[in-house]
């Protein structure tokens, strides 16, 4: 005689498995191969007797990128990948995706829909944007083929937009200049209610850490106070990359004891914090970046130009700087191969060699 189920919880069903998280309890089925139900265990048992009884679960594209994203989390929670910032862009893109084929079912898309998104709808207000949310889409469905929820997937082989490499090369004068200012101006303006004191800093040293380091915006936000050791700065791999431990410079203790003095929380796990103690949200340390960097470039003397630069670009200035001196970007990028260090982020417009003979 077999022993009773151990596991069963109200609304239990056969074949029907719970998975408790912190917020929120996600319900699944081993057979024929683990598929996730979803986080409404109505809905979930909904599903189960559908596909007990040979029904295919009807499911729109709404729902499958909700499902989708679930399972990144989950796997971000076992695997450390994807990373949580990585996961919050994407559910920015999984809504843009919805407002345009949510309503469809999954076997309606077809590769024309696909086309027509990237090059005539979304597409032309932005060409990028509608590139990476194509990618989630393709990922998504790719996800959906593998768990028997569809035949094809019709995001597959159709043509993106063309991207050009960023080619704008910060110089470690503008660098300079903008740290002063941000930790000169703190909130830089009356209109700017949202900043405080302490933001102009703490973005001044997050962006000479990005450049000090290599390392991208993900990893700096993310880093956190045990990674700080005597040796060094220890920083995790990054899309399949190297970890690396970045050895001291003065430079480098300077901006952690700065970030050390500006930390209020003293219960903080990270080491960029934001004026409530917590560490920044993708959108978040964007939302504060960008105005101070508009002020900056506003606030150019008389006679003077200033281009405006992203987060991004000051590990495109660090590797740049590397290429430079002639040492090896991967011991510090992280990255495994030289190829997507020379592709996207040598922005030399200059390469100098002496002659063969």
């Amino acid at each position: 005689m077999s022993r009773p189920r151990k596991n069963k919880f109200p609304g239990w069903l056969p074949g029907l498995y719970r998975k408790v998280g912190k917020t929120r309890d996600l319900y699944y089925c081993l057979t024929p191969q683990y598929l996730s139900l979803g986080s409404d265990l109505p809905t979930a048992r909904r599903k189960l007797v559908e596909m007990q009884s040979g029904q295919m679960v009807a499911r729109t594209i709404s729902t499958l990128l909700e499902e989708f994203i679930v399972h990144r989390e989950d796997l971000s929670r076992r695997d450390g990948r994807p990373a949580a910032l990585t996961i919050e862009g994407n559910r920015v893109e999984a809504e843009v995706l919805k407002k345009f084929f949510g309503h469809m079912r999954l076997q309606d898309l077809s590769t024309n829909h696909v086309w027509q998104y990237l090059h005539q709808e979304r597409g032309k207000e932005a060409p990028i944007r509608a590139n990476r949310e194509i990618s989630l889409l393709s990922t998504a469905f790719r996800y959906a083929v593998n768990r028997g929820l569809t035949a094809t997937n019709p995001c597959s082989g159709v043509e993106k937009n063309r991207e050009r490499p960023r080619d704008r090369s910060v110089s470690l004068p503008e660098l300079e200049s903008f740290c002063e200012f941000a930790t000169r101006n703190g909130h830089h303006s009356a209109a700017s209610s949202k900043l405080t004191v302490c933001t102009g800093p703490v973005v001044a040293a997050a962006a000479m850490l990005s450049f000090l380091t290599s390392k991208a915006e993900s990893q700096i936000l993310g880093l956190k106070i045990d990674k700080v050791t005597e040796s060094g700065i220890q920083f995790e791999g990054r899309k399949g990359g190297f970890g690396t431990l970045v050895e001291w410079t003065p430079a480098l203790q300077k901006v952690i004891d700065d970030l050390a003095k500006l930390r209020r929380n003293g219960a903080a796990v990270h080491v960029v914090l934001n004026d409530d103690g917590h560490p920044y949200t993708l959108s978040g340390f964007i939302s504060v970046w960008r105005p101070v960097m508009q002020a900056w470039v506003a606030d150019a003397p008389p006679g003077e130009t200033r281009l405006a630069f992203t987060f991004h670009d000051l590990r495109a200035m660090s590797i740049t700087y590397l290429k430079t001196m002639g040492r090896d970007v991967k011991e510090l990028s992280g990255h495994t191969t030289d190829a997507v260090p020379n592709r996207v982020y040598d922005r030399r417009r200059v390469r100098i060699a002496k002659a063969v003979l």
